[in-house]
């Protein structure tokens, strides 16, 4: 059986991504998470140790949080496709799956369990690039007004309230185990 898979994208650099899976992999066990990165010139799915767990990276703060393995994904958003199957596929054996980045859910948006939108309350709208994956999620967590095009069936939640965020998405994952 494959593992749960929880998508996290967000409105740009900053609107909480990591945060919130920092959140839920504090409360999973048995699961891993993925970051993703765009690269404009190769791509890489990086394991080693020494990179993940370098001190102020995403992928530290996933180790910290108590993710039982943590993979790096960099490539071109077109191109991102094949490194994330491969990041998934090592990491099968898990119970779950959270992987952080928008052109990562976007490629994951028809087959993920939960997808998490985190918008930053910027007042200069959303890029166009965000729109579809920001449509796609089941729970958005925001600052300030919630975004536009959020899809009818998202849950919304303020960021104060991203304990109850979390609840969510735990009950979401708890009916899709069994």
């Amino acid at each position: 059986m494959a593992p749960l898979t929880v998508g996290i994208g967000g409105d740009r650099s900053g609107s909480g991504k990591t945060r919130v899976a920092e959140l839920l992999l504090r409360r999973l066990r048995g699961w891993g998470a993925v970051k993703c990165s765009p690269s404009s010139l190769y791509v890489s799915v990086i394991d080693a140790p020494e990179t993940l767990s370098e001190p102020g990276k995403d992928t530290h703060r996933f180790i910290e949080a108590g993710a039982e393995e943590v993979l790096w994904v960099r490539a071109p958003r077109s191109e991102i496709g094949e490194p994330l199957s491969i990041a998934l596929g090592k990491l099968s054996h898990l119970a779950g799956v959270i992987v952080e980045g928008n052109s990562a859910v976007e490629e994951l948006k028809e087959t993920a369990d939960v997808i998490i939108f985190t918008a930053s309350g910027a007042e200069n709208g959303l890029k166009d690039d965000v729109e579809g994956l920001l449509g796609s999620a089941h729970a958005v967590l925001y600052e300030g007004s919630p975004p536009p095009a959020v899809s009818e069936g998202a849950r919304l939640f303020r960021r104060e309230d991203e304990d109850k965020l979390i609840e969510y998405v735990l009950e979401i994952l708890h009916g899709r185990e069994g």
